[in-house]
């Protein structure tokens, strides 16, 4: 007999990637783990992870199927909790690059007033880039907005939706001269330094390829860091320009010896983009996403 124990561990070691990772993160033994995996695939009469000692746990194509049921099967259990009177503390994982959550904070602030036995676990790890739509489809995150390049094809899975557009901007210091021109060109910045953030943070590679499409190639690089704080220093002292978003003037005041320069073309947009794993069978999770439904009504829309 199949039993929902058994989908609760193998969707764990999808969601976790490895037997031993999904056993620590369920308080079992990694034999528990390997004997609820034999005794699912005795029922269903196949594999459903490649045998590969040592190596990660991988789907057989069969597996994969099963895994899209029992993720199912698993969301409809979820739903029958958050619709039952009495029903015990659910947890809900949110992602997000830190950025989109500045957006965010205050319908999550809503959603938990409203529901202050739920724990809503935040994934807002910035210092790589995320792959949030894997780890949807891998149940390691109910709900997720991440950045996309402008030029990016929408992924077709049934609850992903551009939310909204992130414009760049590039910035240069006060006194640079290109300050007081009425229009600046690429030629104008091609020559230029860039300051730009780590390689290994998760916006760098898209703001390559905004760089990129825009025309001005790989620019050299005056600074590189994590440090967003050190990015605006680095502007305003007037050691290259930065493209950054075009809220940035905003977010320090505008008037703070860093101006938004007159770009002759606008910059590709950023795209904020959503993904859910289920928004009909949840009604937690449906009702968390219709709390963060109006967080960019002052962005462009997607």
């Amino acid at each position: 007999m199949i039993t929902f124990r058994q989908m609760e561990i193998f969707a764990g070691i999808v969601a976790h990637g490895s037997f031993r990772r999904c056993a620590d993160h369920l308080g079992i033994s990694p034999e528990a783990v390997s004997a609820n995996m034999r005794a699912l695939e005795d029922n269903l009469g196949y594999h459903l992870f490649e045998r590969r000692p040592g190596g990660p746990a991988l789907l057989t194509s069969l597996g994969q199927r099963a895994f899209q049921h029992a993720s199912n099967i698993l969301d409809d259990l979820s739903y029958l909790y958050d619709t039952s009177e009495g029903s015990t503390s659910r947890k809900i994982v949110l992602g997000a690059h830190p950025y989109i959550m500045r957006y965010l904070q205050p319908g999550i602030d809503a959603f938990r007033a409203q529901h202050p036995e739920v724990m809503l676990e935040l994934d807002i790890d910035g210092s790589v880039a995320p792959d949030f739509p894997q780890k949807v489809a891998r149940r390691a995150v109910d709900l997720a907005y991440y950045f996309a390049f402008e030029h990016d094809e929408l992924e077709a899975k049934p609850f992903t939706a551009t939310m909204a557009q992130e414009p760049l901007a590039i910035f240069m210091a006060r006194d640079h001269p290109l300050v007081t021109q009425s229009s600046v060109t690429r030629a104008d910045l091609s020559a230029l330094p860039v300051v730009h953030l780590s390689q290994r943070t998760a916006l760098r590679p898209l703001i390559d390829r905004a760089l990129e499409a825009y025309g001005l190639g790989h620019p050299p690089v005056a600074v590189e860091s994590d440090d967003y704080g050190l990015i605006l220093t680095s502007v305003r002292r007037g050691q290259g320009f930065g493209c950054l978003f075009a809220s940035t003037g905003d977010d320090i005041g505008g008037a703070d010896a860093m101006v938004m320069l007159p770009m002759e073309q606008p910059l590709p947009n950023l795209l904020i983009r959503r993904i859910a794993r289920n928004l009909h069978r949840g009604a937690l999770v449906t009702e968390l996403e219709r709390s963060l439904r109006g967080a960019f009504r002052g962005l462009p829309p997607g």
